[in-house]
């Protein structure tokens, strides 16, 4: 677009019409019509969230600029896009696969950071207590050599346990992010 000015709510006309365009180029769902309405608004908003701009949904030159400058998706492509492919265009997926790589990677070196976790030692004791004060009941109904083993154990490896349950639930929540950010752009919407 080679008219600079910012586009906004009510404008209309083939400078509207070529953002639109460039829009749906970039990945989003929207009828191309030259009318700067509320859905055009929201899809502008939408993509300058992803473009890690305030959504506003006010088109300014530098995210013209910006959306122009985007990867842009060939139509009909975006059903079979693969993982890597939205990534490219999606911050949000982006971010869900760095939550995925960190979260199991904090998992598989669980003792190295144990140190970090010194601070929550009260909340998890206060949490081995309330279980040792549940052996009991336990203990009375099972017997007392494999629950003394078991709770034993808990208490020794209880900071490499609480580490790798956080680790576990950061990479879940990844890997939960990144497949919503996949299917929605697979649907022609984007998750913001």
């Amino acid at each position: 677009m080679a008219d600079a000015s910012t586009l906004k709510l009510g404008d209309a006309g083939p400078r509207v019409r070529a953002l639109q365009e460039t829009i749906v180029g970039f990945g989003i769902a929207l009828k191309p019509d030259g009318k700067y309405g509320p859905a055009t608004r929201r899809a502008v908003a939408a993509a300058q969230v992803e473009l890690g701009q305030p959504g506003d949904g006010v088109a300014s030159p530098a995210f013209v600029a910006a959306l122009e400058a985007a990867p842009t998706i060939a139509k009909g492509a975006r059903e079979v896009a693969s993982k890597s492919e939205v990534k490219q265009v999606s911050v949000t997926a982006r971010i869900g696969d760095r939550l995925r790589k960190l979260g199991w990677g904090g998992a598989g070196g669980a003792t190295g950071y144990v140190a970090l976790f010194n601070d929550k030692a009260s909340t998890v004791r206060d949490g081995i207590d309330q279980a040792r004060s549940a052996k009991e009941t336990v203990t009375s109904l099972v017997g007392d050599g494999a629950t003394a083993t078991a709770t034993a154990w808990l208490a020794e490896h209880w900071q490499a346990l609480a580490l790798a349950g956080g680790c576990a639930t950061v990479a879940v929540i990844g890997g939960t992010i990144l497949k919503a950010s996949v299917e929605a752009y697979r649907e022609g919407r984007l998750v913001a």
